[in-house]
């Protein structure tokens, strides 16, 4: 019998902005807090796909699997950079 691992996540708490999906909490020990990702960034592009809502950001985070990285492309107090979100390995 296969088992089916739960959807990677990234550990944030987020709300729609005009520009992507800004953050407003960062989960403790999470692949967020681990990536750098801080309250009030705004994330604009993830996987290289512009953010529009939430939504969005959780539909990518879910396609990643374990030990991937995803490319976010933020924007921190004016100014923007990329961030990478590694999701850790499944433990066997």
């Amino acid at each position: 019998m296969a088992t089916v691992s739960p959807p990677m996540q990234l550990g944030v708490y987020t709300t729609p902005h005009e520009s992507g999906v800004e953050i407003h909490a960062i989960l403790e020990g999470s692949v967020a807090e681990q990536a750098g990702l801080e309250a009030g960034d705004i994330i604009l592009e993830a996987a290289g796909e512009s953010l529009a809502r939430p939504a969005d950001l959780t539909g990518l985070v879910r396609q990643q699997r374990p030990g991937t990285l995803l490319p976010l492309f933020i924007r921190r107090d004016g100014d923007e950079r990329e961030v990478l979100a590694r999701f850790p390995p499944r433990s066997t």
